[in-house]
């Protein structure tokens, strides 16, 4: 297996801590380098990945619910995090629903395909940028 796939296996098993070393042992690596490596100089297209993973999700929940039926939708979620300064790109004082109170931070909306009975899957993300952001170069 690839060190990408490695990487993702160990990400999603239930490993009680994930580091280098763990991600290592996990997929039977004498030591961290490939993982960081990995991390460290991969080119990564973040629209490509949610392309393939829109792909999937589709073809694979449509096949599942041949067998159900059920309704597809798509949900749209918006999450905030809290963020300490104004380095961040996105980041502006602001009324933070998972503080409960006005706060610097960044808000990012989510979609996810979602076929009733059958699954869901984060298809799309994209983080909401304040105008002034925008304009200033």
């Amino acid at each position: 297996m690839a060190a990408g796939g490695k990487y993702v296996s160990a990400l999603v098993s239930e490993l009680p801590r994930v580091n280098g070393w763990s991600v290592a042992r996990h997929g039977r690596d004498r030591t961290p380098d490939r993982a960081q490596r990995l991390l460290n100089h991969a080119s990564w297209d973040t629209s490509a990945a949610m392309s393939v993973v829109r792909r999937f999700a589709a073809t694979g929940l449509e096949e599942a619910a041949r067998r159900r039926a059920g309704m597809v939708v798509g949900a749209i979620d918006e999450t905030g995090q809290e963020k300490a300064g104004e380095a961040t790109a996105g980041v502006k004082r602001q009324y933070m629903g998972c503080a409960g109170r006005v706060a610097n931070g960044i808000n990012t909306v989510h979609l996810s395909y979602v076929r009733d009975k059958t699954g869901h899957a984060l298809i799309g993300a994209r983080q909401w940028i304040p105008r002034e952001h925008i304009d200033d170069r």
